[in-house]
């Protein structure tokens, strides 16, 4: 019989990724320069490429992408770092190009809610939107659109050629944080949907654009509390809900405590931190939040499962709203009658010194390092404040400031221990289903019997990974920004990892089953192993599993070409005990080919010697019955190496 993976040694590898977070250097390759790209839709320019390794094209996109391809690789190792990023903030978009072939959210949203259930989702997005809000539909299947607002989410993050934009975006709603879990968003996906679009578009945008469209939105509104926001009534003992008000200072833009430039607290002349705002400010700010409500409510301040249009900004309601001049911040804001002190206080908030160290900090929390010097804050927070040009708030120029940095850029921090992050469960998965070439399972039935194509189906991520977008517990993220681990080294130094509070043993655990899930069920070889054709195969999916395609074609093949010199898929050579001129079998040969072949893919070429003794040593034990096939025995050594690498300390720990 065959000899499965040992569970306690896969544990054990697992468990690595919680104690150690090493990092080593690579060489430069030699590469030849271009201009184009087989990969994109619209080609890289690069006046003067600036070639770079492979290692550091790696870590470039492990910052800035859900993963990548081999091709896609190439590019940055062609072009280098600044062209290859100018190209992403430059490059075309859904939100600005009418000919870009990926949708927005919403627009992809409609599309498969149209191709899941015809009859209930019409075509033209304004019968969508009467559909979502009418009685018959929601009990029909309101409860289904945040599902397919889920699988918008899948496609932009794995198949978006704006990457960048995409995982900034991510990045933003880690910030400006919304949730299906307050209701009746969970019925109203098409909220999320229209929210996250808010944050895509605006993601190279201007913080302010963001910040206004963010407040106004039917999502946060809902999520917050301040859409349906009553005046001050005595008499009814109803007093303006202070939730959002709070949050926007809190949360969104300033912080708690006042700070410096590099992000630093200040402190008192007793050596407190000194607040940033007050519970005076918190009230009056409160008040300008009062008379904003859905378009088209039936009642104001409803929030149900029917009615209220959840995708167009709220409208402003005089009847409700607290007029009169408030003081935040010591700040008079003006009322104009029209709303307009909303506009007021977000240009308060945008404009306080606080705001650039506190966004700037954030971004490159979540997309470089845990603990950054106080120089890289300063530097980007710079940037915030002034583009070059006079413009503040500036994203474009902030993400290109956080990403082109010498702390995210030099090799130097690749030996200190104080730098890089640990993953996100979220974005290790997608970076191994980008590795191995995932794509969409087509031709599943929905529920209503109708057949899927295009379509990533994965419900509830949060489930598995303690995360998933727009799928917080809490306006708090998925876990606490200053989350220090319960580990004498990481106390000792102060060294925060806001991840690890989310990757105890269960969910550590529930991420390896999810890795052996697609691994054992979607690998395409595995499927045709069974004599099915994979769209049969596709077929028999019940609607409620999981849904995607990888396959391990390029792994095979490097295995077979080590193994019997060519690529005809007999693998005539694994049970050959004829030993070579460096003492190895065919096998064992081979095995070593393929660790190396996936230590360039997945690690950039460092994956650590001690990796490849132990991995040696067990893939060559993996035993099978004389049933077995040739073929089979190699998809299962593959099987196991890509299983126990995936979930490895070296692929977790980002650097």
């Amino acid at each position: 019989m065959m000899k499965c993976c040992c569970s306690f040694y896969f544990m054990l590898l697992a468990s690595l990724f919680l104690m150690t977070a090493c990092g080593q250097g690579g060489g430069t390759g030699a590469v030849s320069p271009q201009t184009t790209s087989p990969s994109l839709a619209v080609p890289i320019t690069c006046p003067t490429p600036i070639a770079v390794s492979r290692l550091d094209a790696k870590r470039l996109l492990q910052q800035a992408t859900f993963g990548w391809s081999e091709v896609q690789l190439s590019e940055v190792m062609v072009n280098g770092f600044s062209c290859w990023i100018n190209h992403q903030l430059n490059y075309p978009s859904a939100y600005d190009s009418a000919t870009d072939r990926h949708k927005t959210h919403l627009e992809r949203t409609v599309e498969i809610s149209k191709m899941y259930a015809p009859t209930l989702f019409p075509d033209a997005l304004q019968n969508y939107v009467q559909n979502l809000s009418a009685a018959p539909y929601n009990n029909a299947g309101a409860g289904d659109v945040k599902n397919f607002q889920m699988a918008a989410w899948w496609q932009n993050a794995l198949d978006g050629h704006d990457q960048l934009r995409q995982r900034v975006a991510y990045a933003l709603s880690q910030l400006e944080v919304v949730s299906d879990g307050e209701s009746p968003l969970g019925r109203r996906g098409e909220a999320l949907a229209y929210y996250y679009d808010i944050l895509a578009r605006n993601a190279f945008g201007n913080y302010r654009a963001l910040l206004l469209e963010m407040a106004r939105s039917p999502a946060m509104g809902v999520f917050l509390s301040h859409q349906g926001n009553k005046k001050t009534n005595l008499i009814s003992n109803i007093r303006p809900d202070e939730n959002f008000a709070r949050e926007i200072m809190q949360l969104f833009t300033i912080g708690l405590y006042m700070l410096n430039p590099d992000g630093s607290r200040q402190l008192d002349g007793a050596g407190n931190p000194i607040p940033s705002y007050t519970q005076t400010d918190i009230e009056e700010n409160a008040k300008i939040m009062t008379g904003w409500d859905l378009v088209g409510n039936s009642r104001y301040g409803r929030a149900g499962n029917t009615g209220g249009n959840y995708i167009t900004a709220m409208e402003f309601t005089a009847a409700e709203h607290e007029f009169g001049a408030k003081t935040v911040l010591g700040q008079v804001i003006n009322d104009d009658g029209l709303g307009g002190d909303l506009t007021g206080v977000v240009d308060l908030l945008f404009n306080h010194p606080n705001t650039a160290p506190f966004v700037s900090r954030h971004l490159i929390v979540r997309l470089v390092t845990s603990n950054p010097g106080a120089a890289y804050v300063q530097r980007v927070s710079a940037v915030f404040n002034d583009n070059g040009a006079g413009v503040r708030g500036d994203l474009k120029a902030v993400v290109r400031a956080v990403l082109m940095d010498s702390e995210a850029r030099g090799n130097s921090y690749l030996t200190n221990p104080a730098f890089g992050k640990a993953d996100e469960p979220l974005l290790a998965f997608t970076r191994f289903l980008k590795t191995f070439r995932v794509r969409t399972l087509d031709g599943w039935p929905s529920m209503n019997a109708t057949v899927m194509t295009g379509v990533y189906w994965y419900t509830s991520p949060q489930s598995d990974f303690g995360q998933g977008p727009l799928r917080s517990d809490t306006v708090f993220n998925f876990y606490d920004s200053e989350f220090i681990p319960s580990d004498a080294y990481f106390i000792a130094n102060r060294l925060l990892a806001p991840e690890l509070q989310i990757q105890t043993v269960v969910p550590l655990a529930n991420y390896n089953n999810r890795i052996l899930e697609i691994i054992g069920s979607f690998e395409k070889n595995l499927i045709l192993e069974g004599n099915l054709s994979v769209a049969a195969y596709a077929a028999k999916r019940r609607n409620n599993q999981k849904k995607f395609l990888i396959d391990f074609d390029d792994e095979l093949r490097a295995f077979e070409m080590a193994l019997d010199g060519d690529s005809n898929g007999d693998f005539a050579n694994m049970a050959l005990t004829t030993l070579d001129a460096s003492g190895n079998t065919a096998r064992q040969h081979a095995i070593g080919v393929l660790l190396t072949h996936l230590n360039e893919r997945m690690f950039g070429g460092v994956m650590p010697l001690s990796y490849y003794v132990s991995l040696t040593a067990y893939l060559d034990t993996i035993s099978v019955n004389r049933n077995t096939t040739s073929k089979k025995w190699a998809r299962l050594i593959v099987k196991d190496a890509v299983q126990l690498l995936v979930s490895s300390s070296e692929y977790k720990i980002l650097k």
